[in-house]
């Protein structure tokens, strides 16, 4: 009888401990990362192409796309300011096609339209 309460007990352990545990990496969406590199707006001003973008990126509801500037003047993405140093962070809370037009909707990669493609959850 003792042996019997105890593996309930344990049971009951372990199953707390998997409900309070994070997802794994293998269920986790993995950020979607662009990088700013120093330098960005000198080359860009100058007709280099300092970051290789698509005028197109795909997600899935709720990934994150992260945009790091790392260079010394400020930059737009999506619409959004991000200063030097900074970090934007975006997520979509529902599937859809957005899209953003002008210079601030990418001040990188000399492409003058940004499309997001949003995705229901569980498609890659």
């Amino acid at each position: 009888m003792m042996r019997l309460a105890a593996m309930v007990v344990l049971v009951a352990l372990l199953a707390a401990c998997a409900s309070a545990m994070p997802p794994s990496a293998a269920t986790a969406i993995p950020d979607l990362t662009i990088t700013i590199p120093p330098g960005a707006a000198l080359a860009e001003m100058s007709g280099a192409v300092s970051v290789a973008m698509p005028s197109t990126l795909r997600v899935v509801v709720g990934q994150r796309i992260l945009v790091r500037n790392d260079d010394q003047a400020m930059h737009y993405f999506l619409e959004r300011p991000i200063a030097p140093g900074d970090t934007l962070v975006q997520t979509f809370a529902s599937a859809g096609t957005f899209r953003f037009a002008g210079m601030r909707s990418c001040s990188v990669g000399q492409i003058s339209s940004l499309t997001v493609e949003v995705l229901p959850g569980g498609v890659a």
